[in-house]
């Protein structure tokens, strides 16, 4: 038995624990990639242990997701920017069906202070994908009080066309800045580097 055998079950073990972990995450993008690379293992380990069936199964479901990810990749949809109050009941029922994970990324936003501020929603063909408030202040800079992406576009390709668009509506109303005082999780500070965003202490910030 050469090593490639012997080391089988491990890599059938590590091809599951892939499997496993693209039913665990809520983004299509993450579930796709995730997918994917099991089905490469598992045609791997069905290489090495000569299972025919194993090869096929995975290399149709490998097909598959290659399908969907060009499709993820490639469609970027209709983006339009909604400037809203705060006292709108789409804002609420949005607001409290994404309330726990608003509150994990932006433990001390406060709905009450929305009226206040600058705000906007961002939706793809139609659909919620972000919403945004900022105080602005008289220096032209907007101290980000929530900038919560739905879970689907919190990466940076998706994330990217989201950025854009609000990007290009603060500065049409004459931001030159963005702040955060704070940024509750490491990857949410994560993903704002990769949108291009820089460190300063706690703070985290964004010349337009």
């Amino acid at each position: 038995m050469n090593v490639l055998q012997q080391s089988a079950p491990y890599i059938g073990y590590f091809a599951s624990l892939l499997l496993v972990l693209s039913l665990a995450v809520s983004n299509s993008l993450r579930f796709r990639l995730f997918n994917s690379l099991g089905s490469i293992v598992f045609i791997v380990y069905g290489a090495i242990i000569g299972a025919i069936p194993v090869i096929l199964t995975n290399g149709i479901l490998l097909c598959i997701n290659c399908y969907y990810l060009t499709r993820i990749y490639r469609k970027t949809g209709k983006f339009d920017t909604i400037e809203f109050k705060g006292d709108e009941i789409l804002v609420q029922k949005f607001l409290e069906f994404h309330e726990k994970k608003i509150n994990d990324q932006f433990p001390g936003f406060d709905p009450a202070r929305l009226p206040y501020n600058l705000n906007f929603l961002i939706t793809r063909d139609t659909v919620i994908v972000c919403i945004f408030s900022a105080k602005t202040s008289p220096d032209n800079n907007a101290e980000v009080l929530i900038n919560y992406f739905t879970p689907e576009f919190h990466d940076q390709r998706l994330g990217g066309y989201i950025y854009q668009e609000e990007k290009n509506f603060l500065k049409s109303k004459g931001v030159k800045k963005i702040t955060y005082e704070t940024v509750a999780g490491k990857a949410d500070k994560k993903f704002l580097r990769c949108l291009g965003f820089e460190s300063e202490g706690i703070m985290v910030f964004k010349n337009l």
